[in-house]
């Protein structure tokens, strides 16, 4: 891989990597803060955010693979 095609998945690995942290983090106080409590609104929220960065992750990815292989068929 070149450098010009990490860089795009550096950022995608990094923004993720932000994002499931912040999410666990929003995910534990809100159980801490609520103290269990039923309304599990922001826990939902913490747990949507990871999984947000998940996906985000997996799309680039996908798309930095995609940008690889669409440069070895050139080269073809």
């Amino acid at each position: 891989m070149h450098v010009n095609q990490m860089k795009p998945l550096l950022a995608a690995k990094k923004i993720a990597t932000y994002g499931i942290i912040l999410g666990v983090i929003i995910f534990f106080i809100s159980l801490f803060v609520s103290d269990f409590n039923p309304n599990y609104y922001m826990s939902v929220f913490g747990i949507g955010v990871v999984i947000a960065s998940m996906v985000f992750f997996g799309f680039g990815m996908f798309l930095s693979l995609a940008d690889e292989v669409a440069g070895k068929q050139q080269k073809i």
